[in-house]
């Protein structure tokens, strides 16, 4: 359980090597971009999971997309500095692209 998965680790670098470079605002759609890698992890980085090692390795991608099984959705939240949220998500179906739902708002100080 607290075994790190090699695409949170890499979902963290690329993160943080992003808003890094970002010169302006975070664009949604790097976002996005990131955590739509379907790349496989080396199966040296792989945890034991007791799923078997081809379990682990079709579980490896930031973005699962195989038969019967894969992401569903995929969330991007960002707040500013005045509390101004952005709220979008992506829905797909067999690793296909469905919907995007985005809703915009501002967080009250209590």
């Amino acid at each position: 359980m607290n075994t790190p998965w090699p695409k949170v680790a890499k979902g963290k670098k690329r993160l943080s090597e992003y808003v890094q470079s970002c010169p302006g605002e975070v664009a949604v759609d790097s976002l996005f971009d990131i955590i739509s890698d379907q790349t496989m992890a080396d199966d040296l980085e792989l945890p034991e999971t007791g799923g078997g090692l081809e379990m682990e390795r079709l579980l490896s991608p930031m973005f699962i997309k195989i038969p019967n099984y894969g992401t569903r959705s995929s969330t991007v939240l960002l707040i500013d500095k005045e509390n101004h949220v952005t709220f979008v998500e992506r829905t797909f179906q067999d690793g296909e692209f469905q919907v995007e739902n985005r809703f915009l708002f501002k967080i009250d100080e209590i």
